[in-house]
């Protein structure tokens, strides 16, 4: 059923009764303020529900109970800042995407996504989240994506993505000052990190350790003025860099007198606008044979 659009602002709590069938339900971009309680309650069936760009506050805590198949739940553009997320999502044993984005939360709870077993694409961003629980994502084995972009968050907690199946994390836009030695130690999976637009201004030589699998690195936009030449040590495998629009003055550590390249041997692009670099020494580029 697609009700996008329609500018609803009120539905009937049997508006889908004896609807089990029904797999997809599309309800957004309307004028929601509340859900009844049962509004979902025999849409047993049911795979994809969208709630986006509604107006919704609160959503009671056993407003999703049944809907055991659940794959896809959007609720992106509401106004759930101050719901609590704790036992909200509890009985979607199917579910594999959350899109919360939007929302103005500003806290969430440590169990907010606990059992979530299935759960792969996560969706956090464009809220105003300062900090992130150390156990989150703790029980979500089967995660994916993970996107906390346009927060305010100041430091990410060690071990956040510690053996996850994870391959995108998206940290763009918040208030980072650094990156801890031990944050991405067991993120062997992870292939595209995004750290651009935050207030990085120097990275430890092991910030990266563990981070053997990832591909693309985007570092631009931060106050990064000095980069050591063993940082990219581990990267093996990248083939992608951004250290664009930092006060970078030189592209060679000036303590080993080594290229803070060296050890990117399968990169493909480095981007380099915006730098405070005045000469380009020899041999910066050096060993790098696929940089295109």
């Amino acid at each position: 059923i697609d009700v996008y659009g329609k500018l609803i602002d009120e539905i009937d709590e049997q508006a889908f009764r004896c609807l089990r069938s029904l797999e997809k339900l599309d309800l957004s971009c309307n004028k929601l303020k509340m859900l009844p309680k049962q509004l979902f309650y025999e849409l047993s069936n049911l795979e994809i529900l969208s709630l986006h760009q509604n107006q919704l506050s609160s959503i009671h805590k056993d407003s999703f109970k049944n809907l055991i198949r659940l794959s896809d739940l959007n609720l992106n553009e509401n106004r759930l800042g101050n719901q609590n997320l704790s036992a909200l999502f509890g009985g979607l044993k199917s579910i594999k995407n959350i899109n919360l984005e939007s929302n103005g939360i500003e806290e969430i709870v440590s169990r907010a996504f606990e059992g979530l077993s299935l759960l792969s694409y996560l969706k956090l961003g464009k809220n105003r989240l300062k900090t992130i629980p150390n156990d989150l994502l703790r029980s979500l084995v089967a995660l994916y994506f993970l996107s906390l972009t346009n927060n305010q968050l100041e430091e990410l907690i060690d071990g956040l993505l510690d053996e996850k199946k994870c391959v995108h994390a998206d940290f763009s836009h918040n208030k980072l000052r650094s990156i801890s030695k031990f944050l991405f130690k067991k993120c062997h999976r992870l292939l595209y990190l995004f750290l651009s637009h935050n207030q990085i201004e120097s990275l430890d030589c092991a910030s990266f350790d563990g981070l053997s699998s990832l591909i693309w690195l985007k570092l631009e936009y931060n106050n990064i003025k000095c980069i050591e030449s063993n940082l990219f040590h581990s990267l093996i495998a990248l083939t992608d860099l951004d250290i664009s629009h930092n006060p970078i003055e030189s592209l060679i550590d000036p303590n080993t007198k080594q290229s803070i390249f060296k050890d990117l041997a399968k990169i493909k692009i480095l981007r380099l606008n915006d730098l405070k670099v005045r000469v380009l020494e020899e041999n910066t580029f050096g060993g790098l044979p696929h940089l295109t």
